[in-house]
């Protein structure tokens, strides 16, 4: 899991780059896309993968290790919504994908 979010953080960051160079999109949809894709669900798979080490306990449920894949189609939704590409029926779809969990 950690492998694949740092490879998908790679990604993003440079997709948000080349969108913030050609302009395509507002800056609030970039700056979403790089956060919403890369840094919350890396943190959230930090927790799931420390926490169990440090208070030396079972690892993490494989429900947990799903929060980071559900908070990235919900950023990415998020985002889609920014575009312009989605109307507001994906936000919320997108509030029940981050509250599945």
């Amino acid at each position: 899991m950690l492998i694949y979010l740092g490879l998908s953080a790679l990604v993003v960051m440079v997709a948000t780059l080349a969108f913030l160079l050609l302009g395509e999109p507002s800056f609030p949809a970039a700056t979403h896309l790089f956060f919403a894709l890369t840094v919350l669900p890396r943190v959230f798979a930090a927790i799931a993968h420390f926490v169990p080490v440090l208070t030396r306990s079972a690892g993490a449920p494989r429900g947990i290790w799903l929060a980071p894949l559900l908070l990235q189609v919900t950023g990415f939704l998020v985002f889609l919504h920014f575009f312009g590409a989605v109307d507001t029926g994906a936000l919320n779809l997108a509030a029940v994908i981050s509250l599945s969990r």
